[in-house]
């Protein structure tokens, strides 16, 4: 997080500010540690093609 913080420059408190309201829903997936990260779990919305 800190690095992609770094490199957005942006604060990290700003980035964690949208990443745990996305790990809540169940969108994005944290894993603590030393092999850990975010990854994309899945969206909870459905899109539709083809609409207007």
């Amino acid at each position: 997080m800190k690095d992609v913080a770094a490199r957005q420059q942006i604060s990290k408190k700003y980035l964690e500010a949208f990443t745990a309201p996305l790990a809540s829903a169940g969108i994005l997936g944290i894993r603590r540690g030393k092999n850990g990260g975010y990854r994309v779990l899945g969206s909870r919305m459905k899109s539709r093609s083809g609409e207007s």
